[in-house]
């Protein structure tokens, strides 16, 4: 019982970083303050199953990835009571890797969120008896 409480933590920070990289993405301060970069990256297309600009992959996957952060965390609060060691060990070992990514690429607040969200999870595992 007291597992899922860090689950439940865990999860919470992945939904929370997921919300603020949505709310960012649409209403934070605007790429134009950059225009040169800007129009690079919607001048620059890439064939790939038709034509599609490197802006237009960049907020597709900066989209998905919020989405994808929200739907992790809402699945760790949801699922909490039935997760197991199993389902813990695939959760860490994916948000370990977004974290180490994320060490690299983001800034302190977007690897913060994913850090706790790793270390509710490997508590919990801790607290699970193994099988």
């Amino acid at each position: 019982m007291e597992a899922e409480k860090f689950i439940k933590a865990g999860g919470a920070a992945l939904t929370l970083l997921g919300i603020l990289h949505l709310i960012a993405q649409f209403f934070g301060p605007s790429s134009e303050e950059v225009p040169e970069v800007v129009q690079m990256m919607k001048d620059y297309e890439i064939e790939m199953m038709g034509t599609h600009t490197l802006m237009s992959f960049h907020n597709g996957f900066s989209i998905m990835t919020g989405l994808f952060m929200i739907t992790i965390g809402i699945f760790q609060w949801a699922h909490a009571p039935k997760i197991d060691r199993s389902m813990l060990r695939t959760l860490m070992f994916f948000t370990l890797i977004a974290f180490v990514v994320s060490l690299k690429y983001f800034h302190p607040l977007a690897y913060g969120l994913i850090l706790i969200g790793f270390i509710g999870q490997l508590i919990a595992y801790k607290k699970t008896a193994a099988h």
